[in-house]
């Protein structure tokens, strides 16, 4: 039987088919008995924590001078501190907040909070893409959206958008078309203005609706298929 454990200088072929599958082992195990939740919800630390444990796992792999010891005993302290840390978060909500983060608003009453999205580096194309994995296509339908501590959105939508079925009130639905954004950072996106069928005339026009004079004053700016206009201040 070639040599798996231990510093290995010029490990074998068959040394490596071994330490493979002890590694799968090691694997299997740690991923068997290790706390759900760090694979359902992924925290910062979850994340880090995953990220180390598979680095650790796979190095008797990389590298035959790496001893299975060298592996196995930082892999038993970083599952007892998951532990722990886990066991804490559970009991404790001021540990819970501290390890896994606190739920933050980004959205309240149809408006965007952007020093939230901004402290977490989220930009315009990025939380349109997520509320639209949410079924939520205009900014302006939204109660209140969450970034939970996972990375997820949450969304609430306004009473007065919440889903009423066609047949249910014997009316024949109308297609929707999702929202252009014309404004983004202060700047015209005049090529999605073409496409809506608007000048800066008439945009000038309805964002005096909102007191703003300049386009700079704009962070966000979307129009629908029925000339409907959202708007999201600078501040």
């Amino acid at each position: 039987m070639p040599k798996i454990f231990g510093v290995i200088k010029n490990i074998s072929l068959m040394g490596y088919v071994f330490r493979t599958f002890i590694v799968g082992i090691i694997m299997f195990t740690v991923a068997r008995f290790i706390a759900k939740r760090a694979f359902g919800q992924i925290s910062a630390y979850d994340f880090v924590f995953a990220w180390i444990l598979g680095a650790l796992t796979v190095a008797p792999l990389l590298d035959g001078k790496i001893s299975f010891t060298y592996t196995i005993v930082p892999l038993a302290t970083l599952f007892f501190w998951h532990t722990v840390i886990g066991t804490l978060s559970k009991y404790n909500s001021n540990a819970a907040n501290f390890f896994n983060g606190r739920p933050v608003l980004i959205i309240n009453k149809g408006k965007i909070i952007r020093k939230n999205l901004e402290r977490h580096f989220i930009n315009s194309e990025l939380l349109l893409s997520q509320l639209r994995l949410k079924d939520v296509f205009n900014i302006a339908d939204i109660e209140y959206a969450v970034l939970e501590p996972s990375g997820q959105i949450s969304v609430m939508k306004k009473k007065s958008v919440e889903a009423i079925y066609p047949q249910d009130i014997s009316l024949t639905a109308s297609p929707n078309s999702m929202p252009i954004i014309v404004i983004k950072d202060g700047k015209l996106l005049r090529e999605n203005m073409k496409k809506i069928g608007i000048d800066e005339k008439w945009l000038r026009s309805n964002l005096s609706v909102y007191n703003i004079k300049d386009f700079v004053e704009v962070h966000l700016a979307l129009i629908d298929d029925k000339k409907n206009l959202y708007v999201s201040k600078n501040k």
